[in-house]
């Protein structure tokens, strides 16, 4: 299989609408994408990881170049992953797949959470339905609901070190 089909068929994308994307975002949730794709792999596979996850930068394409790993594992990573954000933006935890720890789980959420801050996104994986994640409303506060509560003073710390 050429290193093309390799990258067509194992590739998971968010798309954020919009002409840009923050840095934060993109460095965190690439990231995070990374880290998740490397635990199912983890969970599934055993203790090394071998497939490795390059990031494509004019948007979050993540996607495996094969050493070692078989086609039918890479599939199973990418699925994984795919049906873990799906689960995650339906809050369906029964939908989360079962090769999903605690570490997957809470990158997922990390993730989800995170694309609801920042713009609409789109999730695509080959052969999946693409996933929509929208960002939450936020409550929109009146003057006078503004003026009439009460004032806290934000908390200073300091740290020192040496």
């Amino acid at each position: 299989m050429t290193e093309a089909k390799i990258r067509e068929r194992f590739t998971l994308t968010l798309s954020v609408e919009g002409k840009s994307m923050p840095l934060t975002f993109f460095i965190h949730t690439a990231e995070d994408l990374r880290q998740l794709l490397r635990a199912i792999e983890e969970a599934q596979l055993g203790e090394a990881p071998h497939a490795e996850w390059e990031v494509d930068t004019d948007r979050i394409q993540i996607a495996a170049s094969v050493n070692g790993v078989s086609a039918d594992d890479l599939e199973n990573i990418i699925n994984d992953a795919y049906h873990s954000l799906k689960a995650e933006e339906a809050k369906d935890e029964s939908a989360t797949p079962k090769t999903l720890n605690d570490r997957g789980k809470r990158l997922t959420r990390s993730i989800v959470n995170r694309a609801r801050r920042t713009a609409p996104v789109t999730v695509d994986a080959p052969g999946q339905e693409p996933v929509y994640i929208e960002p939450a409303l936020l409550k929109v506060v009146a003057p006078q609901e503004a003026l009439s509560g009460p004032r806290r003073r934000p908390e200073v710390l300091t740290a020192w070190g040496s």
